[in-house]
C-alpha cells in the first residue's frame, strides 16, 4: 500500500509540474511503483548485507537473481505488498545460506547445486503469468537472453568456486537457486491455474 500510495503522489506531483501528460498518468504510476519497490528491495537487502557482514556478496547475489530472474520469469504475487513482504523473507534465508556457507558449501553440494539450477532453468524458461503472457518471439528473445545471463552467471560461480572465493562463489550460487526456485513455483501455479 506505502509504494501504491507514494507511487500515486508522485504521479500527481510530475502531472501538477507538466512533467507527464494526464494520459500516460496510470503508466507513470505503475512504473513508479515497481521502481520504489525494487528500491525498498534493494535498500533491504544490503542493509541485512552489511549488519551479516557480506555487503558485496549480497550485491552480487542481487545482480545474479536479477539478471537471471528477468528473463526467465516465474512466480509473481498479484498484490505488490505481499510480493515486497514475501521477497524480503526470501532474501534473508538467502543472505543467511551466504553468510554462513562454509556450513554446506562444499564441493559436491555447490556442483550439485549448480548443475541442478542449471538444468532446471534451462528447462522451463521462460515461465509466463497470467498477467504478462508472451508471445512467440518474445519467448524465443527472453530464453535466448536468459542462457546468455545464465552462461555468464554460472561460468562466474565456478570460476570463482575453483578460485577458492567461497562467499562469492555462494552468493552466486544462492542467486541461481532462487531464479530457478521462483521459475519452478511459477510453473507450478500456472499449470495449477489452468486446471
Amino acid at each position: 500500500m506505502f509504494f501504491k500510495f507514494t507511487a500515486q503522489k508522485t504521479a500527481d506531483w510530475l502531472l501538477r509540474n507538466n512533467r507527464i501528460i494526464a494520459d500516460k498518468r496510470e503508466i507513470y504510476e505503475f512504473g513508479l511503483e515497481k521502481l520504489f519497490s525494487s528500491f525498498a528491495n534493494i535498500f533491504f537487502l544490503l542493509l541485512f548485507g552489511f549488519v551479516l557482514g557480506i555487503a558485496l556478496p549480497a550485491a552480487m547475489f542481487y545482480l545474479a537473481y536479477v539478471l537471471i530472474r528477468v528473463y526467465a520469469g516465474g512466480y509473481h504475487s498479484d498484490n505488490p505488498l505481499i510480493c515486497f513482504f514475501v521477497s524480503i523473507a526470501v532474501l534473508i534465508p538467502c543472505l543467511f545460506a551466504i553468510r554462513f556457507y562454509r556450513v554446506w558449501n562444499v564441493p559436491v553440494a555447490f556442483w550439485s547445486l549448480l548443475a541442478l539450477s542449471i538444468t532446471l532453468l534451462v528447462l522451463i524458461s521462460p515461465v509466463e503469468h497470467k498477467n504478462k503472457p508472451l508471445e512467440a518471439i518474445a519467448k524465443c528473445v527472453y530464453r535466448r537472453r536468459m542462457l546468455r545471463n545464465l552462461t555468464l552467471i554460472s561460468t562466474s560461480a565456478a570460476i570463482l568456486s575453483l578460485l577458492t572465493l567461497g562467499s562469492y562463489s555462494a552468493a552466486i550460487l544462492c542467486g541461481l537457486v532462487l531464479s530457478a526456485t521462483t521459475a519452478c513455483v511459477g510453473k507450478m501455479t500456472s499449470r495449477m491455474s489452468a486446471i
